[in-house]
C-alpha cells in the first residue's frame, strides 16, 4: 500500500495520517483514512517536512518491524516522486529497515513551482532538513539512497560533509 494524495489539514493538525492506497499513484484519489493507527509495514504514514523557505514537503514513511536496521531516506529523480518508489520501501521495510522519502519541491504532493528554484542549493538544503529529520526521529545507522537526480543530490551531499567547512544547509 502507498499513500496518494493528501486530505487537506488532515496532518497539519498534528496527527500522523495513514492511508491505503486508491487507484495508484496517478489516480491522486485522496486518503482514505487519516488517524493514529499501529504501525505495521503494510501501511504508509504521510506527513510534511518543513522547508527554510516554509514550504511544507510531503513525506512517505515505509515503517519497519521493530527492531529496525537502520533507516533509508531515498531520494527520488526528476519528474518523479516519492510514491513511484512504494515497491522499493515495502521491500526494504520487510528486510528490516524503516525507509523515509520525500516528495523534492515541485515534485509529486509538495508544493513550488515544477522545474524551478528560488535558489541553487535549496534541494540540498530540503534534504538537509530530511536528514535532520530523520536523526531526530530514528536510531540507528542512516543510508541515504537516491536514483537519478536524487542520486546525485545524495552524492553531493554525502561529499560535502566531507570537506573541511562543510556547507550550512
Amino acid at each position: 500500500f502507498m499513500a496518494t494524495g493528501l486530505r487537506a489539514g488532515c496532518c497539519r493538525a498534528g496527527r500522523a495520517g495513514w492511508a491505503r492506497e486508491q487507484g495508484g499513484v496517478a489516480g491522486g484519489r485522496g486518503i482514505q483514512q487519516c488517524a493514529s493507527v499501529p504501525r505495521a509495514s503494510t501501511l504508509t504514514c504521510m506527513d510534511e517536512l518543513c522547508t527554510d523557505d516554509g514550504l511544507e514537503l510531503a513525506t512517505t514513511q515505509w515503517p519497519a518491524p521493530q527492531p529496525a536496521r537502520g533507516t533509508v531516506l531515498l531520494v527520488h529523480g526528476l519528474g518523479e516522486h516519492a510514491g513511484r518508489y512504494a515497491q522499493v520501501g515495502a521491500l526494504l521495510s520487510q528486510a528490516g529497515w524503516t525507509v523515509e522519502a520525500f516528495d523534492l519541491r515541485g515534485h509529486g504532493r509538495s508544493p513550488g513551482a515544477r522545474g524551478a528554484l528560488p535558489r541553487r542549493q535549496a534541494m540540498l538544503s530540503d534534504l538537509s532538513r530530511a536528514v535532520q529529520r530523520v536523526r531526530a526521529r530514528e536510531a540507528g545507522p542512516l543510508v541515504l539512497l537516491g536514483h537519478s537526480m536524487g542520486g546525485l543530490l545524495a552524492a553531493r551531499f554525502v561529499a560535502e560533509a566531507l570537506q573541511p567547512r562543510p556547507a550550512a544547509w
